[in-house]
């Protein structure tokens, strides 16, 4: 394949007209990468695989065309039906790179469009209620309710013909903010960058900040049978934020993996032996909920559940877990961790005697199990998250950092310190993204974020009121080099005091 050639390949997209879910592949994900004589056919096979894992509409293809328009332009009635003029009609059997090259743009910039006979009423999403051992059973499962989105500004969503409710203190996941309809800051145009092959990607920020919710969206976004898999909300921003979509080689895709969570605010930091029985408890438990969850996408029978749950050891607990949905559903295993930080802040007040022997128990019993899977392939990758509030922390400092002078520090490219606070060995295929500027925006909000927010759900007259208290609200940058620095405050905070505000306005 020339390089024009491959240029081209890696910026099409695949997807289906008029279709409900809004199901897309980048052409990159088909075999057309290994075999550069694939037919349209063959693309549309490979496209169908991952259609007939979220979708039973039963449609049957109809016709395929070569498309101009980019993904990110596809929205409203650009998607139906019929074609659009500058659509080109081609032939199943036609080799895609010829014709692609044939019809190709100035940029480069094609889709693919496959049409299908209109389906049936009943279009189901992959959902984790009810339990069958049957695979048709299984992947039907009744329609997840959806409530569609309106995007009010380029970071501000909310439902659509739903009064503007901010968000309670209740609220800690972005399913919960979508179950509770209320109006969020959209930050799922960061989720690629949490994205990288065999490395876990850590983010610290204060509480208060938002991060669990950043979790559970990561989580959503990568999650096979999440409720809002393959809405327009994912299609939308992945496809426009062509500046966070592509990590190397490697192209995030939403919704193809099944996720296993742990909160390691259930440690018990009490002693060395409670320490090391609750992490086995955690793992146990989040392995125990990863089987349940996708037991039916796995077809999983009880004497397979009580297998893949029989043993002791974390690396075989979790070699076990993610293999079975390697091999059943070829899915890989995205690892989410909130409050990794935890048992180090339950014992800030003992650092020098306590800090070293938790890492060592860590590591032992959790980390370096988990390094094992995620080098063996089973598991992608992942995300930590935990508190900023012991970044400062003199046994921070002497742990984690660096001297000037030392040999491994990268000075031609400005390399970081390798070593990411609190996660022990995980350090060696952990990258630390909590000062990464393109990061800034991701946890808590901006002054136009806050503003934006405060349009949407106060009267204009309570703007400048806001433009005020704003001035006293706490905020803090996470880059060191000023010129890159962004003030992002807490989104606890801010939301505090937008409830205020609209408290002042009801009682008046």
């Amino acid at each position: 394949m020339t390089p024009d050639e491959d240029l081209r390949v890696r910026r099409v997209l695949c997807f289906f007209l008029d279709h409900e879910p809004f199901i897309f592949m980048p052409l990159r994900n088909t075999r057309l990468l290994s075999q550069r004589d694939s037919t349209f056919a063959d693309v549309y096979n490979d496209v169908q695989i991952e259609h007939s894992e979220l979708c039973r509409c039963g449609g049957v293809l109809e016709e395929v065309r070569i498309s101009p328009r980019r993904l990110s332009d596809l929205e409203g009635k650009a998607l139906r039906r019929p074609f659009a003029a500058s659509d080109i009609a081609v032939d199943m059997h036609d080799e895609v790179i010829p014709a692609l090259a044939r019809y190709a743009d100035g940029d480069n910039r094609q889709s693919i469009v496959f049409a299908l006979t209109p389906p049936s009423p009943a279009t189901y999403l992959v959902g984790d209620t009810g339990s069958s051992s049957d695979e048709a059973a299984a992947l039907a499962r009744p329609p997840v309710r959806r409530i569609p989105l309106q995007w009010i500004t380029d970071s501000v969503c909310r439902p659509q013909n739903v009064n503007p409710r901010l968000p309670s203190p209740t609220d800690h996941s972005f399913l919960s903010l979508r179950e509770h309809r209320r109006i969020f800051i959209d930050k799922s145009a960061y989720i690629p960058l949490l994205h990288l092959q065999r490395k876990v990607c850590v983010i610290r920020r204060p509480s208060g900040y938002g991060r669990s919710v950043l979790l559970s969206l990561a989580a959503e976004l990568h999650d096979v049978i999440s409720p809002t898999a393959r809405e327009s909300i994912w299609s939308r921003i992945i496809a426009e934020s062509d500046g966070h979509k592509d990590i190397g080689w490697y192209t995030f895709v939403p919704n193809i993996n099944v996720v296993l969570h742990m909160d390691m605010a259930c440690l018990d930091v009490t002693t060395t032996s409670t320490l090391e029985q609750s992490i086995t408890n955690m793992l146990y438990d989040a392995v125990t909920r990863f089987l349940n969850k996708y037991r039916d996408l796995l077809q999983l029978s009880d004497s397979e559940m009580s297998f893949a749950l029989a043993s002791n050891d974390a690396t075989d607990l979790l070699l076990r877990a993610t293999i079975k949905a390697q091999r059943r559903t070829d899915r890989t295993t995205y690892l989410c961790i909130d409050n990794y930080t935890a048992p180090f802040e339950k014992n800030v007040d003992t650092a020098s005697e306590d800090w070293s022997s938790c890492t060592s128990i860590l590591d032992r019993r959790l980390y370096e199990p988990i390094m094992y899977v995620i080098r063996s392939g089973n598991i992608v990758g992942g995300v930590l998250v935990g508190t900023s509030a012991l970044d400062d922390h003199g046994m921070t400092v002497a742990t984690y950092s660096r001297p000037l002078n030392d040999a491994k520090l990268n000075y031609a490219y400005c390399d970081p310190p390798p070593l990411v606070p609190f996660t022990g060995k995980l350090s060696r295929i952990a990258k630390d993204m909590t000062g990464d500027p393109r990061m800034q925006s991701a946890v808590g909000m901006t002054r136009e974020e806050v503003i934006d927010l405060a349009n949407a759900c106060l009267r204009p007259s309570q703007l400048p009121r806001v433009l005020t208290l704003l001035e006293k609200l706490p905020s803090k940058s996470f880059v060191s080099w000023e010129w890159d620095a962004v003030n992002t405050y807490g989104s606890a905070d801010v939301v505090e005091m937008l409830r205020g505000l609209q408290s002042e306005d009801t009682d008046s």
